[in-house]
């Protein structure tokens, strides 16, 4: 099918979510951060083609012809950016490798979702300028402007375990790895809490108080996502791959003296480094599968990012994706993200099918951005999902043979600080 440039008009370079309190649509999504750590936001609407997955075994193949059949290559910049977006769910590595499917849903929602819209605002961060795209297709529904309520209710927050039962966890696993089963998992756990009212109403509130760079508001019929994610995936254009994998974590100090020291600290750590060494030497490998022989090198093997209420330590890896393959390919030959799973990831996800009690579902999948030739994707952590008049956060971190069991409790405590801290002031 042929895509025409309907229109490309520039406008105003207004604060993405300030934009949308006005100008909020249904059955749209917006992918933004802030603008010091994005390069871009995106807001879609209008969709022209929807589709959702659930318990299918070829969805890949099916996502990978959908997003080979639209080509936007042709388009001036930055309408040559669009195209769709959607999310993959935790779950669908079930089609990809065989994986015990143990765990119950503590809420059900369709395994991938994938929309293309009609119209597009861009908000290029670096040159501060935004553009109004309409996209010509011989058919799509009009999107109804949602009504944004102003408040929201949250209540009855609970988690899946206490600090006992999660130290118990991070013991079994140090117990495989004195076995030589797995060298480190990424154990998580999941809170809940009833929740009514307006979902962006809360994404406004936990985004101000915490701009990931790869936030993202996914509005569906019966789901909202709200994710703040502080990590990148995968992205791709002219087939240049980079993967920027997050192991290792600190909370901000109450003053500057006490920032500097954990920041220090964390930059000094054994520990936290040899995580995220093993986390990028395993994506590393996992782009060998699909880019040029020789193109995969480590950039940065461990740079200190600062967030609002915590410092990571990032890698930073890079190659070219081989010219007979897809995007939908390179995604699969790295999904789920190595930095959710642990190492060996096979045998980690086996662990982390044990020991916790909920499927992840859209947790620790990908939220993406797609068309043939462009790709831009997070891990989904630091994210809300609403449905059914429930809100699920799941937080976890790296367990290795050094983990202090109290210590990594209070690790995935920190990593969700933004939404406790929510859950408490209603």
């Amino acid at each position: 099918m042929q895509i025409v440039l309907e229109s490309i008009q520039e406008v105003a370079f207004i604060d993405p979510v300030e934009w949308l309190t006005e100008n909020n649509y249904q059955n749209s999504a917006l992918l933004t951060g802030d603008q010091k750590q994005s390069d871009f936001s995106l807001y879609g609407w209008d969709p022209v083609f929807e589709f959702s997955f659930s318990q299918d075994c070829q969805v890949w193949d099916k996502i990978k012809q959908l997003i080979q059949k639209y080509d936007f290559s042709h388009l001036p910049y930055p309408a040559n950016r669009c195209g769709w977006v959607g999310y993959l769910n935790y779950d669908l590595g079930r089609y990809l490798e065989v994986i015990p499917n143990t765990n119950k849903y503590s809420y059900q929602i369709p395994e991938a979702c994938i929309t293309l819209y009609r119209n597009y605002r861009y908000w290029d961060n670096l040159t501060k300028k935004c553009w109004e795209i309409s996209l010509a297709f011989s058919d799509f529904s009009q999107s109804q402007i949602c009504k944004n309520q102003a408040a929201y209710s949250l209540s009855n927050f609970t988690q899946e375990c206490n600090e006992a039962e999660y130290c118990d966890k991070v013991r079994k696993i140090q117990d495989y790895i004195l076995s030589g089963h797995v060298y480190e998992v990424n154990l998580t756990q999941q809170f809940s809490a009833d929740f009514s009212g307006s979902p962006w109403s809360f994404f406004k509130r936990l985004y101000g108080k915490n701009s990931g760079p790869f936030s993202a508001y996914l509005n569906y019929p019966g789901l909202a996502v709200c994710s703040i994610s502080p990590e990148q995936f995968l992205t791709c254009e002219d087939r240049k791959v980079l993967t920027k994998p997050i192991k290792g974590t600190a909370p901000r100090g109450k003053d500057q003296a006490e920032d500097m020291n954990n920041k220090e600290t964390l930059l000094s750590s054994e520990k936290d480094l040899a995580e995220l060494h093993m986390i990028v030497d395993l994506l590393r490998n996992d782009l060998s599968k699909v880019c040029e022989i020789g193109s995969v090198n480590v950039i940065h093997p461990n740079k200190l990012e600062t967030f609002a209420n915590v410092f990571h330590l990032v890698g930073i890896v890079e190659g070219y994706l081989q010219a007979d393959l897809t995007i939908v390919d390179l995604i699969k030959a790295s999904f789920p993200g190595g930095s959710i799973t642990g190492c060996p990831k096979i045998a980690s996800m086996k662990v982390i099918e044990e020991l916790e009690t909920y499927k992840r579902n859209l947790y620790t999948g990908t939220i993406f951005l797609a068309n043939k030739n462009f790709l831009s994707s997070s891990i989904v952590i630091r994210t809300g999902i609403i449905t059914q008049d429930k809100l699920y956060v799941n937080s976890g971190g790296a367990v290795t043979i050094e983990s202090d069991p109290a210590s990594e409790y209070q690790e995935i405590l920190h990593k969700i600080r933004n939404f406790l801290n929510i859950c408490e002031e209603k």
